[in-house]
């Protein structure tokens, strides 16, 4: 998937049509947590999604809303856990996902 010039390597879990390389498709991007989510004071104007190595991990800069992250592009909180962390809510920060 490529979205402002980022490319996203990931799963779906659902998809009810066939996926054809070139074309545009909507989708929402959800974090799913298994352990602890580490949030960090992020730089101020950064918002990016960058791949860590050749691996699933990401890093995510953005800014902190109550039910999601504006990293530049939309990721969704639908499983709450960003309500643990209220103190950076409306701020930059970094979040590194597997």
């Amino acid at each position: 998937m490529r979205k402002k010039q980022v490319n996203v390597m990931g799963f779906s879990t659902v998809c009810s049509y066939k996926i054809e390389e070139g074309k545009s498709y909507p989708v929402i991007f959800d974090i799913t947590v298994f352990d602890n989510i580490e949030i960090n004071e992020g730089i101020e104007g950064v918002k990016s999604l960058k791949r860590i190595d050749n691996s699933f991990k990401y890093r995510i800069s953005g800014i902190l809303n109550r039910g999601f992250i504006d990293a530049g592009i939309i990721i969704t909180d639908e499983d709450e856990i960003f309500l643990e962390r209220s103190e950076y809510f409306n701020k930059y920060v970094e979040i590194e996902v597997a």
